[in-house]
């Protein structure tokens, strides 16, 4: 029997220095002939996991799509502006910072480099009254990265942090999974944001 000490495993560079990986228990080992079959519906960043996994797996899948292209909110696609010219349009935010480790544990995958992801020194976000953003030097560990955004930040300066609501502020420092996202589920963003009073 494998102890808990045993299984634990070296954190990569970058992580949480706590952090520790816990593998899945064995499982079913493959399907057979008696694979099932399954559609899985829409191809955004969800489907494409739960297709690849249930595939790993050996059942036989089929993803439906509705659009030409995959990957959801992330997916592009041309258009013509009035005046003809054409432009991609897309729904803003492409950038996948180190901390979206589910999204780089599917893309590692594909490709266990991520050679096809290219790192960026920064990541600004560019305010309309030329107030500059920036994620260079914050931490990657939860909670801290919020801390150190906030810290960093020209956006929050002490009058808006004193606005704020610390007690329902708090679940933004929370990092325990599956409690948070137990309590927070459905909770949508513009609710939250007006509870802490951002």
């Amino acid at each position: 029997m494998t102890t808990r000490s045993a299984r634990r495993e070296r954190p990569r560079r970058g992580r949480d220095r706590r952090a520790e990986s816990l593998p899945a228990g064995p499982g079913r080992p493959w399907f057979g002939a008696d694979a099932p079959r399954v559609a899985v519906i829409g191809g955004g960043i969800a489907g494409l996991a739960a297709a690849t996994g249930l595939a790993e797996r050996g059942v036989r899948v089929t993803l439906l799509e509705r659009r030409e292209q995959l990957g959801g909110r992330l997916a592009g696609w041309a258009d013509t502006l009035s005046d003809g010219s054409p432009v991609t349009m897309s729904r803003g935010f492409h950038a996948f910072f180190r901390q979206y480790y589910n999204l780089r544990g599917l893309l590692r995958r594909a490709n266990p480099s991520l050679a096809m992801l290219r790192g960026l020194p920064d990541y600004p976000l560019l305010g309309r009254d030329g107030t500059r953003d920036s994620f260079r030097h914050v931490p990657r560990t939860p909670p801290l990265s919020a801390l150190g955004f906030a810290a960093l930040s020209p956006s929050f300066g002490l009058r808006e942090l004193a606005g704020l609501d610390a007690a329902a502020a708090l679940p933004l420092l929370d990092v325990r999974v599956p409690e948070v996202y137990a309590r927070l589920d459905g909770v949508g963003a513009a609710t939250f944001l007006d509870q802490v009073r951002f």
